[in-house]
């Protein structure tokens, strides 16, 4: 379950069915976002680069912005929402293809994701609880 859905583009927190936190993604600065475990240990980075039409981000381990630490960095449609992404993994953002695609919606309610050779790997789906929507 994911907490303040609505502002899901700064901070939000995913706890399991009992309430528990599980993760929690807090806004650094303009461009740069956490993703914490339970214990406010730090996981991921993700660091976009500014100025850029293709919605380019940098993910890196725990909280570093060495180059030797970035698990994988995405590229985007040059779009105001863009609809897919190419994810290349490793630091080597000059290759020619992407090892997935990441297909969805333009609300983020859904999405596919696709390995290098189309077969699809992975599908998520957001499903609201209405009844306890505050």
């Amino acid at each position: 379950m994911i907490n303040n859905l609505f502002s899901i583009s700064y901070n939000f927190t995913v706890t399991d069915v009992a309430g528990k936190v599980v993760f929690k993604c807090e806004y650094l600065t303009f461009g740069r976002r956490v993703l914490l475990n339970a214990a406010r240990k730090p996981i991921l980075l993700f660091q976009k680069k500014l100025l850029s039409f293709q919605h380019r981000w940098t993910v890196f381990k725990g909280n570093s912005l060495n180059s030797k630490d970035i698990i994988f960095i995405t590229k985007g449609s040059p779009m105001i929402y863009p609809e897919s992404l190419d994810v290349i993994m490793g630091n080597d953002e000059n290759k020619i293809f992407c090892h997935f695609k990441v297909k969805g919606d333009l609300f983020g309610e859904s999405c596919t994701i696709y390995a290098r050779d189309g077969n699809i790997i992975a599908q998520v789906a957001l499903v609201l609880d209405l009844l306890n929507l505050t």
